[in-house]
């Protein structure tokens, strides 16, 4: 008796898929039913006759179009729905997407900045990618293919079962100076898949893009493949009796069966004021799918991701940070890293404008995604309402200032034109964050005066309000300035996160937020950052300022470089005169030793979530699989926090006390002055 195909798969003859489950539905289709499943897109979803022959020319078997059209899907991932038909289609017609989210981390740091795509007007589902050279995009396309099949284990196994999960395509224009215009199915969803496909068919994805959207070229393909599929021999074999495996594997690979095609889309609650256009929607529903996966993209691509959408959706809403004597169009260049008013040195623009510098760019980062002042509550509104329609979940503190920090030294790198492959950029990256976790920073808000003004205008701040309570934006200006040229640059690092151990004391060394705050509040502090920028301004390694100097644009004669340690010493220079130490001084100092604890406590906590076993498939934290005996622990950070609630609680009524006396001490000289 002849066995059937699950006969042989079952005993283990078979160990392939047979090709029959994704070739049966390749066919040639003729003029007429292609012209009619054409014009049968257009009437449908309204798309122009040169996108709706880029669809009809994917499909596997134009006849399933007629269906697929009167049964439109839907779908919706946190705040973008999307409508999509589901329609077997041919692989080499699926080119691997030019705006791949995996490596959005090396793309927006990258010097000669690659082109995103954009999309048609009029709320149309069709992306459109322009680039330079077609040369140069297909030769990118093909070294991310390679990158990828070398890491993703699921493509490499196309070959033998076929994609077994369609994927999410999009309709897209490629449009290149030197090449024609071409249309392509891009894989919004569905990248791996795409390229272990290729690679069993035989192509590369530069030919996907240029060779086979040739419908010439397409149709060969085609023609071969149908052929492959028939045995002259048997005409019910379906597993290929008369085929080498390749010629197999390319069958299996010849089809993604059930893709879904996107056809509409729209925003549901979202943020902005402005419907978002496709290409948007496309990266809002792509990183919606991706950045909290079972396998998650790297830190640094989620933190580009999710700061490309916060500042797309504050550009929406009108919410980026004003400059004087620019508009809001060049602004938004400047986040996007292609302004042309961005220069790595002082420059006068052609139009009579100072140009902005690379610390100032990196200013106005921190004030678009880490201030506080004036527009804040509208600002963080948006920022996260952005990142959780992005992910479905609202952004913690120190993830909103990990990303203020990856897009302020992102930009700021790219202002200047540093190179990106930098094996410092994540510990710089680190002590960034932590630095403008401090106080200062809540007032970061770029303003455009020299050196010496900021410095002349941040002293007086410190000098009118000793208590440090009321805003100092010149101070925190300084600030931000002095910590671009501190770490900003690669290999710069004159702040360090305390993990290190200080040989000087034999203790850990204070973490760069108290630094920055110790620098912004005195004036010894102040004048070394002015230095520091006016060395960093002028291409100089940062010099320490000398005790008996006053900041200048110059080499000091026998001075010294500025060195992590010696910025920490100018933080925590003691006053000239000396204070007693008296109880109360030394009750302000053991709380604020307390609150350093504290906070090593919780950097110590941070790490311990993230030891992760490198050999998992889950890469989740190790303690939130296995958790820790910690009962005893609890009990004690329990009574700690009640008691510290007292001791917060004792402040808040003595304040109140005093707020009440001074009202009635007010109230008691009126009555004296009436009578």
């Amino acid at each position: 008796m002849e066995r059937t195909i699950d006969d042989l798969t079952e005993v283990g003859e078979v160990h392939r898929t047979p090709h029959a489950f994704y070739s049966d539905s390749l066919k040639i289709p003729t003029p007429k039913a292609k012209l009619a499943a054409v014009q049968a897109v257009m009437e449908a979803f309204s798309f122009d006759r040169f996108d709706a022959e880029t669809l009809v020319s994917a499909a596997a078997d134009v006849s399933q179009i007629r269906d697929a059209v009167r049964r439109v899907r839907y779908a919706r991932r946190g705040a973008v729905s999307v409508s999509y038909i589901e329609l077997d289609v041919v692989t080499w017609r699926i080119v691997p997407s030019p705006e791949n989210i995996r490596f959005e981390d090396s793309r927006v740091r990258t010097l000669s900045l690659q082109s995103r795509f954009s999309s048609l007007p009029d709320a149309k589902p069709v992306l459109t990618f322009e680039t330079a050279s077609g040369a140069d995009l297909g030769s990118r396309l093909d070294n991310e293919a390679d990158l990828i099949y070398e890491v993703n284990e699921h493509a490499a196994t196309i070959a033998d079962r076929g994609i077994e999960t369609p994927g999410l395509l999009s309709v897209a224009r490629i449009i290149s100076d030197d090449k024609n215009t071409v249309g392509v199915l891009d894989s919004t969803d569905g990248f791996g898949r795409t390229v272990g496909a290729h690679r069993a068919l035989g192509i590369t994805a530069s030919e996907a893009l240029w060779k086979f959207t040739n419908d010439v070229d397409s149709l060969a393909l085609r023609r071969d493949l149908v052929k492959l599929k028939v045995n002259p021999h048997n005409r019910e074999d379906r597993i290929g009796e008369h085929l080498s495996e390749d010629n197999r594997r390319k069958l299996r690979a010849s089809v993604m069966i059930r893709a879904q095609i996107i056809v509409g889309f729209s925003s549901v609650g979202t943020s902005s004021t402005v419907e978002p256009r496709f290409d948007q929607i496309r990266r809002t529903l792509v990183g919606h799918i991706h950045i909290e996966p079972p396998k998650p993209f790297a830190l640094g691509t989620q933190y580009a991701i999710k700061a490309t959408a916060a500042v797309q959706a504050l550009d929406a809403n009108g919410s980026l940070p004003e400059v004087d004597g620019f508009v809001p169009e060049e602004i938004s260049a400047v986040f996007t890293g292609t302004s042309n008013v961005v220069h790595p040195i002082q420059q006068v623009l052609k139009d009579g404008r100072d140009a902005l510098l690379a610390d100032e760019v990196f200013v106005l980062s921190l004030e678009a995604l880490r201030g506080r002042g004036g527009s804040v509550h509208k600002r963080s509104r948006i920022i996260n309402g952005a990142i959780r329609e992005l992910t479905g979940q609202t952004p913690s503190p120190s993830d909103r200032t990990m990303i203020a920090a990856d897009l302020a030294l992102r930009l700021g790198e790219l202002a200047v034109g540093t190179v990106k492959e930098d094996k410092t950029y994540e510990s710089r990256r680190s002590a960034v964050e932590r630095a403008i976790r401090g106080k200062i920073f809540n007032d970061i808000s770029l303003i455009r005066n020299s050196v010496p003004d900021l410095l002349d205008a941040a002293l007086a701040e410190v000098e009118e309000d000793l208590s440090n309570v009321s805003p100092h934006p010149h101070c925190a200006v300084l600030a931000g300035l002095g910590l671009y040229h501190m770490v900003g640059m690669p290999n710069r690092r004159l702040l360090e996160r305390a993990t290190k151990k200080d040989s000087a004391d034999q203790g850990y060394i204070s973490e760069p937020n108290v630094v920055m705050d110790s620098l912004a509040s005195k004036k010894r502090g102040l004048k070394q950052l002015a230095q520091i920028i006016f060395d960093g301004r002028a291409g100089r390694l940062p010099q320490e300022l000398p005790l008996d100097q006053e900041p200048t644009d110059a080499v000091f004669q026998d001075g010294n470089l500025a060195t992590a340690a010696s910025i920490r010493q100018t933080a925590g220079m003691a006053p000239v005169d000396i204070v007693p130490v008296t109880p109360s001084r030394r009750l302000l100092i053991s709380v604020g030793d307390l609150k350093s604890q504290i906070q090593q406590l919780s950097d110590r906590i941070e790490a311990i979530e993230a030891i992760r076993d490198e050999t998992s498939e889950s890469q989740v934290s190790l303690i939130s699989e296995r958790g820790a005996a910690l009962a005893e622990e609890v009990s004690e950070m329990q009574r700690i926090t009640f008691k510290l609630h007292r001791w917060n609680e004792i402040l808040s009524e003595l304040a109140e006390t005093a707020a009440r006396e001074a009202a009635q001490a007010d109230l008691d000289a009126l009555d004296l002055l009436d009578r």
